[in-house]
């Protein structure tokens, strides 16, 4: 687990986090709003067939958790002073189905990329993308260290004294 992220501490890194998710959040279910709904024609521009269908789905599913990570990143913020480990599971269940469709689909966008750009387009893509997967994980372990901070305090804490009589 990590100690820091960034040289934060977790605590602080999970404010950062909170607040830049949920800005974040707003500034994605706008514009994916609007890619999906006026998008079709750059759309049918770099996709075919199942392609563009496996990339329509993965934007309206990337969308539903744009709108949900809103409230689970108020909820990683009201954890945060409690302590409260079961506060910040929801935005690791959100964000971890979020990180995975995304890197699906740019695995998706890749692919059809392979079919119709230049080779050095893609490989910069690939790159660029790639450290951005890479990041992206990466901050996501430093909310999962946090949850489990939270979850051995906790424990602690429900451990109760050792000479604690039990009737």
């Amino acid at each position: 687990m990590l100690n820091k992220v960034f040289c934060f501490r977790l605590h602080t890194f999970g404010v950062v986090m909170g607040w830049l998710s949920i800005v974040a959040s707003i500034f994605a279910t706008i514009i994916l709003s609007i890619v999906l709904a006026h998008g079709n024609e750059r759309i049918d521009d770099f996709f075919f067939g199942t392609f563009k269908l496996a990339f329509v789905v993965c934007m309206s599913i990337i969308l539903i958790l744009a709108a949900i990570s809103i409230v689970t990143s108020f909820l990683l913020l009201v954890a945060l002073p409690k302590k409260k480990s079961s506060l910040v599971l929801p935005w690791l269940i959100d964000n971890g189905l979020r990180m995975f469709l995304v890197t699906i689909l740019n695995l998706i966008v890749w692919i059809g990329l392979i079919c119709n750009a230049p080779v050095k387009f893609i490989i910069l893509y690939f790159i660029f993308i790639g450290a951005l997967n890479v990041l992206g994980w990466y901050l996501y372990y430093g909310i999962y260290s946090l949850y489990r901070s939270f979850q051995a305090l906790e424990d602690i804490k429900g451990s109760g004294h050792p000479f604690q009589r039990y009737s």
